[in-house]
């Protein structure tokens, strides 16, 4: 007489390596058989992502300041052994720079007078420059472009108003991260009759 003994789990097929932008999610089946029909639980070792213990689901939604390469460890266990599992985990940045504040001090704003555009620009992972152009004399004129100095930053840009009384001018920032995520923000304001 003998004993048949366990046969340690199976993954069918073996984990790829994932990608995923920011914004996006990943969603992955371990897809975990045994030959012994036993029941199957799943553990993996990241809190980035979740995994279903009893199903082998894995998912994430990650944020850009999670950008990077990840080595993602996991196993899939029978009530006597387990099989160890890994894949490489790659996060970009696909999430654009957030604007708060994009305002102007414009209220009664006449020829000749000071105007200042402000705004503050957030990016979870890293900004890389901005560009701020207005159509004070008609159509859009840009600034020279100017990198960021933080992941946060305040901008403040003053113009000297030569549009006549009754025109819209607008000013508008552009911005961009280091993977190449662009963003926009416009704050017009109508010039003042000059008495």
């Amino acid at each position: 007489c003998f004993v048949v003994a366990n046969t340690l789990p199976t993954l069918v097929p073996q984990r790829n390596n994932q990608t995923v932008a920011s914004g996006a999610s990943l969603t992955l089946d371990v897809n975990g058989t045994d030959a012994d029909s036993d029941t199957l639980t799943y553990s993996i070792n990241d809190s980035r992502v979740t995994i279903n213990a009893a199903t082998g689901a894995i998912t994430d939604s990650p944020t850009d300041s999670e950008t990077g390469i990840y080595v993602i460890n996991g196993s899939v266990n029978d009530p006597v052994g387990n099989l160890t599992f890994f894949f490489n985990y790659t996060i970009t940045d696909g999430t654009p720079p957030t604007f708060t504040g994009n305002i102007t001090n414009a209220s009664n704003t006449k020829i000749n007078h000071l105007i200042n555009f402000s705004i503050t620009v957030s990016d979870g992972f890293l900004l890389a420059n901005y560009t701020f152009g207005w159509n004070d004399t008609g159509s859009f004129v840009n600034d020279s472009t100017r990198p960021f100095i933080s992941n946060t930053q305040f901008i403040n840009i003053t113009k000297t108003v030569s549009a006549s009384q009754g025109k819209q001018v607008c000013g508008r920032f552009y911005v961009n991260d280091t993977a190449g995520n662009q963003n926009q923000s416009t704050a017009c304001f109508t010039v003042a009759n000059t008495l």
